[in-house]
């Protein structure tokens, strides 16, 4: 492939001018390259054009960095928000499975950790996870609120659910969830404990309400039937875009969480 080949797929697959692209590839290959270190990135630079190649090459050792501190080099290198960064950092890897060998992408994918997986192509799609817009879209629709109000208690929910599941099963969730909503994820994990282990699903509506700054009802019961309402909203909305490992995490989880599972339009 390329040059002017590898750059019109960019293009067209983000939907982005002739610049956009360019400056998306540069900044893509530029950071994959720090992260990929000198000697790996001896590997991969003669398959690509030169042009290509000069951006991806990097004159230092590997550094190791997740998926978060990725797009935001990529957004910082683009001048421009990390949502829109992903999009374009999965069109590149796109291009990158087209025009490296099979050989040549296994290995580049066999140096990336886990929670770049929604950055990687899957099927003829741009990349391996619905994108953030979608998923918190669901949730509004689902839980009747505004886009802004999605976020906060998608953001609650998933920290929440990161205490009560821990790491092992966080990490076959970021597999499949857009990058922007990792950090909940992780935050949460990281204070998963034998006590969070067995946090009831009242105390996890609690924990849920506190942090989206859910005001509690005047003569309402505790938890707040808005947090149930909402939880319910982002867990049908995993469901649907996790699908089998939604299950995986479900199934870890008590009788009592599964009236926040149950169908919901």
């Amino acid at each position: 492939m390329d040059y002017d080949r590898f750059i019109s797929l960019v293009e067209q697959a983000a939907g982005v001018d002739r610049e956009t692209a360019e400056r998306a590839a540069q900044a893509t290959l530029a950071t994959l390259g720090e992260h990929l270190g000198r000697d790996e990135c001896r590997h991969l630079v003669p398959q690509l054009p030169p042009e290509l190649g000069g951006w991806l090459f990097s004159q230092g050792a590997a550094q190791s960095f997740d998926v978060t501190e990725f797009l935001r080099r990529v957004a910082e290198r683009e001048h421009t928000d990390e949502a829109a960064a992903e999009l374009h950092v999965r069109t590149v890897f796109l291009a990158l499975g087209r025009a490296l060998s099979d050989d040549g992408y296994a290995h580049l994918v066999a140096r990336l950790s886990n929670d770049y997986v929604p950055l990687l192509p899957k099927g003829t799609g741009a990349g391996g996870a619905a994108s953030v817009d979608a998923f918190l879209a669901g949730v509004a629709r689902r839980a009747r609120v505004d886009t802004g109000l999605a976020r906060r208690i998608t953001d609650a929910v998933l920290e929440t659910l990161g205490e009560r599941i821990g790491e092992g099963e966080v990490d076959d969730l970021l597999t499949q969830l857009p990058v922007s909503l990792h950090p909940s994820l992780t935050r949460g994990a990281s204070r998963a404990d034998e006590t969070t282990a067995r946090m009831s699903v009242d105390e996890f509506l609690n924990r849920v309400a506190e942090r989206a700054g859910i005001p509690a009802e005047p003569g309402a019961p505790l938890p707040s039937p808005a947090a149930r309402e909402y939880a319910r909203a982002v867990f049908n909305t995993l469901r649907e875009t996790v699908r089998a490992e939604f299950f995986d995490v479900t199934d870890q989880l008590p009788n009592e969480y599964w009236n926040l599972v149950t169908r919901q339009g």
